[in-house]
């Protein structure tokens, strides 16, 4: 298992080692591209697996960076700023920037999808390198429904499209939709339009429910169990929850709603604002 820590490294636990290790990066944020114990990183969050690559979005160093899995394992830069600045625009390689990035997953035809948070927009980079937008109005932010991106020469983001309130979490289901955290709800990209399919993006709280009568507080990563049921890092209300795609129904699964520190049963569990999720083998 590979997880991100806030000593800005990116940590394993393994079955060689008895605690955990470091995998990349220093304590201390920094930006530096090489080997593995000589990367520096600044606040990484989320992270995937892509072909033979961990890719993770380096957050404040505002970039996707890219781990080889074999032959030198270095690390470099995919797309991004490599001199950590911060904007909007799409090209190739290092000419694209972001602003946050926070999340990434992958498509099944190799394109990554990336949470690029305070420019309000999902971002899609290509196998070439190119980047170019799949939800949402770059520097605009919101919380309507619609097409997922404007019409070609729309500059006033007025059409009906969809705006995002600023994307935290991305995972790619099974049949190759995009579901994603945005503000308080959950949205779904497909067949070019995003919809909000849980929680309501601009109203926070704590309920299970039927899509909009569900409410989240700060959702976060999310992971598709099996097909057609998604688990969600509820955040804010230190709570695990399930949503079923096809009644759009929300339960809590895990956690008390208390912020701590407590195994048990799942819904006695305590979580201290739980932010990622993955499936292991076994499906735990």
């Amino acid at each position: 298992v590979v997880f991100t820590d806030h000593s800005h490294c990116l940590r394993r636990i393994c079955p060689e080692y008895e605690h955990g290790s470091t995998l990349a990066g220093m304590r201390g944020s920094g930006n530096r591209n090489g080997p593995l114990d000589g990367a520096a990183f600044s606040t990484p969050k989320g992270i995937c697996i892509a072909g033979g690559d961990l890719i993770i979005a380096d957050s404040a160093n505002h970039c996707i960076r890219k781990i080889a899995l074999s032959g030198d394992r270095t690390v470099t830069t995919l797309a991004g700023s490599s001199s950590r600045q911060s904007g909007y625009k799409n090209g190739i390689g290092t000419e694209a920037l972001f602003n946050s990035p926070v999340d990434v997953a992958v498509r099944p035809n190799g394109v990554l999808v990336v949470c690029d948070q305070l420019n309000y927009c999902l971002r899609g980079i290509r196998p070439d390198g190119q980047t170019a937008v799949l939800a949402g109005f770059p520097q605009k932010k919101g919380t309507s429904d619609g097409k997922a991106t404007p019409k070609k020469g729309t500059r006033d983001g007025k059409s009906p499209h969809a705006l995002l309130a600023g994307p935290r979490g991305v995972a790619v289901l099974s049949g190759g939709s995009v579901i994603f955290t945005d503000g308080e709800g959950v949205r779904l990209l497909a067949n070019g339009e995003v919809t909000t399919i849980a929680g309501q993006v601009a109203t926070a709280g704590c309920s299970d429910g039927v899509g909009p009568s569900a409410l989240f507080r700060t959702p976060t990563g999310l992971v598709e169990r099996v097909p057609g049921i998604v688990l969600i890092a509820d955040r804010g209300n230190n709570r695990i929850c399930e949503l079923d795609l096809g009644t759009m129904a929300v339960i809590t699964v895990a956690g008390t709603g208390e912020s701590g520190h407590r195994d048990a049963a799942a819904p006695l569990a305590q979580f201290g604002g739980p932010t990622h999720l993955c499936m292991l083998p076994d499906r735990t």
